[in-house]
């Protein structure tokens, strides 16, 4: 595993790739200092890197310093499809997993991107997703068995966005949009539309070029990516949201002594997600206004143009059901009933707190 912790007494030493594997914790030695290198494909400037950095900085600072997170951002050491399998193999220690770019692999994650099923509100989904870890061995082991997580929380809502105006269904036939992967792949198809699976920092020039004719992805995304100059309508129809997970490599987490992992995990989970959920979604609210002001226009479907975009992905929800059955051994209807039904009470209670 190349490994980028690092001991610093007076100099610093890089570990490389073999991990000294131990059947007891890792001692603490007031000198050591354990360097994590973490990549993203965002840029720092981005509202939820800045809260994710603030969680790092919080990290240095109930280790006593003894434990440093190094970023690296905008993809440089590992593109947004990559990141997870480089954080398997150590070629990074930590990363920030978007699930859908591993549609096989975090299946009960994605329950919350199933279009059109209500479930898009990013503290909501942040949330469900915890009760979901926290009750459900099967999800908890499709992290827990790769990684270590410290982190999971909700994207804002997908929309689509584009040059020309779509509002119904039948307008979006024949176009080229871009998705993050995942479930939305297939329903664009059965919309009669191609889907064309691309990282954040590729939509600019493609939008530019007109490669595609618009693209599925949320406001504070499209803000960071300067997205709305070459972005003329949104289609204010909340599709789905998405799951992002802040994951480290089991050896390089190993290598950190019990007490400092202690001292992470107290900062991290549910209350860590939740903070950065709050910066995703203040980032939202950025980039909407940051829309308008670009002249942006939000298009708001009528009940029964609405109708029409649902009839695919209730279909196709029936079918993620079926899957989810026969892969896990869990019943796949109960399960995104169960999500339905979580996620509908901690809306109540946003809602009730506004």
């Amino acid at each position: 595993m190349k490994k980028f912790l690092a001991m610093t007494l007076a100099a610093v030493l890089v570990l490389g790739s073999a991990a000294v594997v131990t059947s007891a914790p890792v001692m603490a030695d007031d000198d050591e200092v354990y360097t994590l290198t973490f990549s993203a494909h965002d840029p720092e400037t981005s509202g939820i890197m800045k809260a994710t950095q603030a969680y790092f900085d919080k990290i240095a600072e109930v280790t006593d310093g003894h434990v440093v997170v190094e970023p690296y951002y905008s993809a440089v050491l590992a593109g947004v499809k990559d990141v997870g399998d480089m954080v398997t193999s150590g070629g990074v220690d930590m990363g920030w997993i978007y699930t859908s770019y591993y549609p096989t692999m975090f299946t009960l994650s994605d329950v919350i991107t199933l279009p059109l099923m209500g479930m898009t509100e990013i503290i909501p989904n942040t949330n469900l997703l915890w009760d979901l870890y926290e009750t459900v061995p099967e999800m908890a082991a499709q992290w827990d068995d790769e990684y270590q997580l410290l982190l999971l929380y909700a994207n804002p809502p997908m929309i689509l966005e584009t040059r020309e105006e779509i509002r119904t269904v039948d307008q979006i036939k024949g176009k080229n949009i871009r998705v993050p992967a995942g479930a939305i792949t297939d329903i664009l198809a059965a919309w009669g539309a191609a889907g064309v699976t691309m990282g954040p920092p590729d939509i600019y020039e493609a939008m530019e070029k007109g490669n595609v004719d618009g693209y599925i992805f949320e406001e504070a995304g499209s803000n960071t990516f300067s997205l709305f100059e070459v972005t003329e309508y949104c289609l204010n129809m909340p599709l789905f949201g998405g799951a992002f997970g802040v994951a480290v490599n089991k050896d390089s987490w190993d290598a950190i002594p019990a007490e400092y992992q202690e001292a992470i995990l107290a900062i991290s989970g549910r209350e860590g997600s939740l903070a950065c959920a709050q910066a995703f979604q203040d980032s939202r609210d950025a980039g909407i206004e940051s829309a308008k002001e670009d002249g942006v226009i939000f298009v708001d479907p009528t009940e029964e143009e609405m109708a029409g975009w649902k009839e695919a992905c209730e279909a196709y929800a029936e079918t993620w059901a079926e899957n989810i059955t026969s892969s896990t051994g869990i019943d796949g209807a109960e399960y995104l009933k169960n999500a339905q039904e979580i996620y509908a009470k901690y809306l109540e209670e946003q809602e009730k707190a506004e």
